[in-house]
């Protein structure tokens, strides 16, 4: 919701969501430096936001019913 700057200091080491507002508040004081390494898939937050889409909407399909629907032609 709106903290999508936040998403780089979930790979500064093990952290949790819930670590997330300490982290912040640590970077913010100079105590703790961003990531230097970000997976590729994190560093484009537009291309990421389509793929989560996606995948929810792949998460909701019935693969039991695609089945039964198309068994006539798979």
């Amino acid at each position: 919701k709106g903290k999508l700057e936040q998403v780089p200091l979930l790979f500064c080491g093990k952290t949790t969501l819930e670590d997330m507002r300490t982290l912040r508040q640590l970077v913010d004081e100079g105590l703790v430096v961003a990531p230097k390494y970000l997976p590729e898939q994190f560093r484009d937050m537009n291309a990421l936001s389509a793929w989560m889409c996606f995948s929810n909407f792949l998460n909701h399909l019935s693969l039991d019913r695609i089945e039964a629907d198309y068994s006539n032609i798979l």
